[in-house]
């Protein structure tokens, strides 16, 4: 991270206090017509986050943007509190793929001074090792994952759309890692998807 003035400190802790202040003042998303504009949460994604229990379901309707908070939200997390793990787990590749993509706009729109400088960057992970932490984004359709090391904010999205397997392969493991809150969130959200999902 580069350093700050003194007034830019005083603007980083007053932002910290407040993850969608953060949101709002210094992160941007691709809206649904591809314009780029200011993460300014809806009334459903606030209440989202700032009713958080740190075990958290959510049965959604479609396009209100609980995917988009929490990715967000943990990718605040990720930039601002060392060594913090975040794993954001998608029922198909391709969503995946797009949840990076997101993440990686919501990044380059953060002025490069509150923000720490991105190591790696692949098509499932982004690292910022001088602050020891890293988000991973994966897919229910994966082998193994959450295993190993504690996983401070996970997001299991579109959950009720997961493979049979995941239950048991993914979704149980990566429960398992998370910290109990404070120290740790699960969300588990998802659209309908019949009687069985």
């Amino acid at each position: 991270m580069t350093t700050l003035t003194d007034d830019q400190r005083l603007t980083l802790a007053n932002l910290l206090r407040d993850e969608l202040l953060f949101l709002r003042t210094l992160v941007e998303i691709a809206d649904k017509h591809q314009v780029r504009r200011r993460f300014v949460p809806r009334a459903a994604q606030e209440r989202a986050v700032r009713e958080m229990s740190g075990r958290d379901i959510y049965l959604k309707p479609a396009q209100i943007g609980i995917t988009s908070i929490f990715l967000g939200l943990y990718l605040v997390r990720s930039i601002t509190k060392p060594n913090t793990v975040s794993v954001i787990v998608a029922h198909e590749e391709h969503l995946t793929q797009r949840l990076l993509d997101r993440a990686q706009v919501m990044y380059d729109s953060i002025p490069v001074q509150f923000r720490p400088p991105m190591h790696h960057r692949s098509s499932y992970e982004k690292s910022f090792p001088d602050i020891n932490s890293i988000m991973y984004i994966g897919t229910a359709r994966s082998q193994v994952f959450g295993r190993g090391e504690p996983i401070h904010n996970l997001l299991l999205s579109e959950e009720a759309f997961y493979v049979p397997e995941a239950h048991e392969r993914i979704i149980i493991p990566a429960l398992q890692r998370v910290p109990e809150p404070p120290f740790g969130t699960a969300v588990r959200e998802s659209t309908p998807h019949g009687a069985a999902g």
